[in-house]
């Protein structure tokens, strides 16, 4: 495969008696560029390289299966709930962003009184 990119299924196959090859060709997938958030920040999640966050600059670049998280800026939150975040040949499973939080639930009435919304 071409620099960059990922080598999935056998490096070699074997011509059978029937005429058939054994094994598949294998694919080269290709690299996702980590996305840049606004209100927020990506986080590789590999073990090779831990913590590796987004930075201005060169774009960041991981290979086929890699995953991000996202961590939102006070007041804000992920649009999808920390769904996991995955390259896939070149494109990710969802582009993730960040967007101002919402109450997540109404506010109990003080003890005689109201809440009004």
């Amino acid at each position: 495969c071409r620099e960059g990119m990922r080598l999935e299924g056998n490096t070699s196959s074997v011509c059978q008696i029937d005429g058939k090859w054994r094994y598949p060709l294998p694919q080269c997938l290709a690299p996702c560029v980590v996305p840049t958030v606004q209100q927020g920040r990506v986080i590789v999640s590999n073990t090779s390289r831990p913590n590796m966050t987004q930075s201005s600059g060169e774009p960041l670049m991981v290979t086929h299966g890699e995953h991000l998280s996202l961590e939102c800026e006070p007041r804000y939150e992920p649009t999808l709930n920390n769904t996991p975040i995955t390259c896939n040949n070149g494109t990710w499973s969802h582009i993730p962003r960040c967007v101002p939080a919402r109450c997540k639930y109404m506010a109990k009435a003080p003890r005689n009184g109201m809440v009004i919304a």
